[in-house]
């Protein structure tokens, strides 16, 4: 900010000026919604009973994209060896598109892919 009122106020600066401020407020926003959801994914894997067949295989990471940026969620992956089908529990339940969260408007990831 005082580089900002140290120059002539520009596009450019104006530009620069509102991405820093950005990342300043979004970044903690994302590591608050990030601990809340691996919370949640924390239980929703100890309450997921597998189906019969399926096997915990492991415990997965996913960079999840949200509307104020990127955050880790870990979470258990289930396979079934007979249909050779995996999935993750907790994608399913925190309503995720691939690495999204719900919170992303349509728009928004036309813009991100």
């Amino acid at each position: 900010m005082a580089r900002f009122s140290a120059q002539p106020p520009t596009g450019s600066a104006v530009q620069e000026l509102e991405g820093l401020v950005r990342t300043a407020l979004f970044k903690p926003a994302a590591v608050i919604i990030g601990g809340l959801l691996q919370r949640a994914a924390d239980r929703i894997d100890a309450a997921y009973r597998p189906k019969a067949g399926e096997h915990r295989k492991d415990r997965e990471s996913l960079l999840v994209q949200c509307l104020l940026g990127t955050f880790e969620l870990r979470r258990d992956y289930y396979h079934h060896p007979v249909t050779d089908c995996g999935h993750h529990p907790v994608d399913a339940a925190l309503g995720l598109e691939g690495s999204y969260t719900p919170g992303l408007p349509p728009a928004c990831l036309m813009i991100l892919n």
